[in-house]
Order: C-alpha cells, then structure tokens, then sequence
C-alpha cells in the first residue's frame, strides 16, 4: 500500500499530454543540472552541507508537485543523506589524518551518484539504444563519446582532485627539460641542481640528484631516465607559458605534472574501454574501466606523476586499439598510428620491447607484409629519439640502459612480483582474482569480436614483462606505491575480466562480489590517493635499504597512518 501511494499515477500512451510531458523533462534536466552543479562546486570546496541540502530540497518539491516519480527521488534522498551522515561520522569520529579527505571524497561520491541518478529519461533512452548498436557493433562511433564523458573526464578529474604531495625523483626531470627545451633549446638542467636549484631536488641530501647524470663529452647533467614522457608534458609547460606564468617555478611544475599525468591516464582507460567492447557487453565494459580506474595501479601510480609506465600503457593500449577497430586490416592511416605508437613507447622506457616482440609477432603471424612493413615504419618514427639519445648519452636507446648493467636473477622475484604485501599484482589489484572464473565456460564465451591469435599474444607478453620484472634485484621498483613496474600488464589482463564480470552482472546477486572487489581495490589506493601513503617507503627506515620491509604483512603500505609502524 505503501508503494503504491508513493507511485505515479500511470498515464496512459495513447493519448499523451504534450504538456505534461514537456513540462516533465524540464524538471528532469533542472534536476540534473542542479545535482551536477552542486557536485562540481563541492569537489571545487565552493559548497558544504548547504548543497546537497538544496539539491534535497528540490528533488521533494519535484516529487510532491508530481512532475518526477516519488520512488526515484526517495532513492535520491536515500544516497544523499547516506552520504551525508557517513561523511559526518568520518571526518568527526575519526582520529586518522585521512580522515578529513575520505570523508569528502564519501560526500563528493553521495553527490556524484546523485547526479547519475537524476540523468534525465530522455538520455537512458538514448544510452540503451546506444547499447543496442554497440552489441552488434562495437566501433560504433558513438563509443567515443560515452568514452570521453562517462571515462576520460571523471577519472581525469578524480587524479587531479586527489593529494598533490606525491613526487618521486624517478618522474623529476620530465617537465624541467622541458622548460629547458622551451627556453633555451638545451637540454641541460645543471641549472635546477641544489643548493641553488629547485628545493625538490634535494631529495637525495646534499650534492646531485641520483635521478641526474653528468655524460661524456661535454659539461652539465642530464636526465637518468629516457625522455618519452616530455611528449605529454609540452602541452602544458606551454599552455602554462601562454599564460604569463613563471614556468620556472617548481610548484608549477608539480601541478602541471599531476594534471598531465591525471588526463594521460583518463585517455589510457578511455582506450581500455574501446578496446574493451569487443570482449563483451556494455556493461562489463564499463564496469572492469572503473574497477581499473578507482582500484588499480591507474589511480595510485598512473594518475598521480608522469611515471614511464604511463607512456607506455597509452602507446600500448592505441596500438591495440587498431588493430581491433581494423580487423588486424587497419590501411594506411591505422598502420601510420601503429608505427608511431609502437616507435614512441620504446622512448618511454626500455622495457617496452616486452610488448613489441609479442606484438610484431602477432601481427606477422596474421599479416606478413604489414608484419614487416610495422617494424620498419616504428623504427623511422623512433630514429628521431635514437640519435637525441646519442648525441648526449652516447647510446641509441636512453639514459635507462645501463640499469641493464645491474646483477640479474632470472625468476627468483616471481613470488614478490604476484603477492608481496606491498607490490603485490593480486593484491593491489583485487579485481584479477575474478580470473579465476574463466575457468567456467559461461564467463568466458562471446568473444567474437577478438582478432586471431589475441590469448596467446596477450598471455605471452604478459608472461614476458612479469618474467623480466621478478628478474631485476630492485624487483619491487624503489620508491613508489603499489605495483608499478608490472603496470603494462594490468590492462591486458583486466580485458580477460569483461566477459567474467558481465556474467556475474547479469546472476541475481552476482553484482554483489564486484561490488566487494572494487570497494576493496578502492580502499586499498585511497591511502595514496588521499593520504600520503607513499611515505611508508621511507618511514620509518627506508625500504630500499631494508627489503625486509616489503614482506611485512603486519605494516602493508595502505595501512600506514592507520597502524602504528615497527
């Protein structure tokens, strides 16, 4: 009885008041503008406690005059005000220092999921039909747009909005070089050295910076790592210049930095999900991105600094990208954007021919003309790279190879790479234990639209980079948080999740252990995201100097802040 007081009275269809139905929509897109206004003035800190009281107050007026349905706007008070009240027991209720930007970011995510339940009726029309073309084919153009809008800018936005504290010295010399380019066409950093350099390059104490080096054959220091990122970075060293700002400041480079990093990652997951669709539906499409996006090494590693790794998931995941969209027959222009990609990803970093060497060869064996036309055309496009790389190291390929000179152990890591409590691939990223389901045929059927040879080619690589990775004896990559080095990897294998996690999506209450996982990946990077966890690499010893630190299931970094440290 209840339910039905609270329910719209049925209209009847065939004679619809062109009015009424109007006048409704109008409510329904005033509804949604306010609810994402209020969202976007909250992450901005314009609006507190009074915002979603406003939006609150609008949806029971609306629901009261009888112009949306009342079972929908009590779902849209039940959010908030869960929201709400939870936001008020975090920061009030808790000593943790998290506290504060958890419980903003509880009500941030109240408002956002607001704001997708007031989407207007007229736009789920169009999405499911969106769905429908998507299911027959997934290079539907209207893909992109629900890539940008549902993917690119909200997961852009959630890096951004997040802590900018982080900063390693491993990412320090991207956008300095860059400034350096700019203004003066060198790319000597000499410069930026302390005691008369930028205070964040007294990282290592007194003298030069490990992440500089000085090269045979003239003056000055350079960059330790390989210059692939700048590519990234020059858009906003010169969108920051066109503005009038000092782009020799050094917090200004930490936020272009972060933002860079934040907008590369959207577009990788916003790649992710186009070559996601053709693995499965819609739905577990969009549902394994945002597992990746709030849950993986996407949001703690990818979105926060201009890593390598960075680089080499975007080059990765576009050259993937034609070769799905194109039937493994992708002409001229997709055969031109593959060289690029795959000639540029080995600017990034050296590991990158763990991808490369699968990938030539998963082509040559579908297509030997473009087989041996493709590593041609890659390496014109990086000869550019090779003779910058020479003409100042001395060596064709970066700064990075002689970590190559390093004592090897081929394997003896693979234990740490899978499960070490602070690097660990299935521990930082929860969401692959649902690989286990591949194992049922109903999880793993549908791929129709994957091209010849695609598991091998993607198990091999993936098998290729974890190798090389539990082989190197800083295997867990220094500084940093989570698994980075195996980052390239991750991608690659979430795409075995789409069908799994659509399978499970559509069982009565299979949603609910995806629901775990991505709560459970969340929590475990919101340290990082929103508290400086990181600092559990050098606090309260250093765990390069203690590897010992790595193995301690007591201490992990994602509780750090929240246990007491040995």
């Amino acid at each position: 009885m209840f339910g039905l007081r609270l329910s719209s009275p049925p209209r009847n269809s065939l004679s619809p008041t062109p009015r009424r139905d109007s006048g409704q929509q109008l409510v329904e897109w005033v509804l949604f503008l306010a609810a994402v206004g209020i969202f976007a003035a909250t992450a901005w800190g314009r609006i507190r406690t009074t915002g979603p009281a406003a939006m609150a107050g609008l949806t029971l007026l609306a629901a009261f005059a009888n112009t949306i349905d009342r079972r929908t706007a009590i779902r849209r008070l039940s959010v908030l005000l869960l929201a709400f009240v939870a936001a008020y027991l975090i920061r009030n209720h808790t000593a943790s220092l998290i506290a504060h930007r958890l419980g903003r970011f509880t009500l941030l995510s109240g408002l956002g999921l607001t704001a997708l339940l007031s989407v207007p009726s007229v736009v789920v029309a169009g999405l499911l039909r969106i769905q429908a073309r998507l299911r027959e084919s997934p290079n539907d153009r209207r893909a992109f747009g629900i890539a940008f809008f549902a993917i690119t800018l909200p997961s852009a936005f959630l890096y951004w909005n997040s802590t900018i504290h982080v900063w390693t010295g491993d990412t320090m010399p991207v956008v300095p070089t860059v400034v350096q380019m700019a203004q003066t066409g060198s790319r000597e950093l000499s410069s930026y050295v302390p005691p008369s350099g930028l205070y964040r390059w007294d990282v290592c104490g007194p003298g030069r910076p490990y992440f500089v080096r000085e090269v045979p054959g003239g003056p000055g220091v350079y960059s330790t790592y390989p210059a692939g990122m700048e590519v990234f970075a020059w858009p906003g060293v010169l969108g920051a210049s066109a503005l009038g700002l000092d782009i020799r400041d050094d917090s200004l480079h930490l936020r272009i930095e972060k933002l860079t990093a934040s907008i590369l990652t959207g577009c990788s997951l916003a790649l992710f999900f186009l070559i996601a669709l053709h693995f499965g539906s819609l739905t577990g499409a969009f549902t394994v991105t945002w597992l990746l996006a709030t849950g993986s090494v996407f949001s703690s590693t990818l979105g926060m600094l201009l890593w390598q790794q960075g680089g080499i998931v975007f080059w990765m995941l576009l050259a993937l990208l034609v070769e799905f969209r194109t039937a493994s027959r992708p002409g001229w222009k997709g055969l031109l954007l593959q060289s690029l990609a795959c000639g540029w990803i080995l600017a990034c970093r050296p590991s990158a021919v763990t991808f490369l060497v699968p990938f030539g060869l998963w082509v040559l064996a579908r297509d030997w003309r473009r087989g041996l036309l493709l590593p041609l055309l890659a390496v014109l496009f990086y000869l550019p790279w090779g003779v910058m790389y020479w003409s100042i190291y001395r060596n064709p390929f970066g700064p990075a190879m002689g970590f190559l000179q390093e004592k090897w152990f081929p394997g003896e890591f693979m234990l740490g790479v899978l499960v070490c409590p602070s690097r660990g691939l299935f521990v930082f990223q929860p969401c692959l234990l649902l690989l286990v389901l591949r194992l049922w045929p109903a999880a793993r059927a549908g791929e129709s639209g994957v091209p010849r040879g695609w598991t091998p080619f993607a198990l091999g690589l993936v098998a290729l980079h974890l190798l090389l990775i539990a082989s190197w004896p800083v295997w867990w990559g220094g500084f940093c948080y989570g698994s980075r080095l195996i980052a390239e990897v991750v991608p690659i294998l979430a795409l075995f999740l789409i069908r799994p996690v659509g399978w499970l999506l559509s069982l009565r209450e299979g949603w609910i252990a995806v629901a775990v996982l991505g709560l459970l990946g969340f929590a475990i990077h919101v340290p990082c995201l929103y508290y400086d966890a990181w600092l559990w690499n050098a606090l309260p010893i250093s765990a390069d100097a203690n590897p010992w630190r790595l193995w301690d299931f007591a201490h992990p970094p994602f509780l750090y802040g929240l246990v007491s440290n040995p």
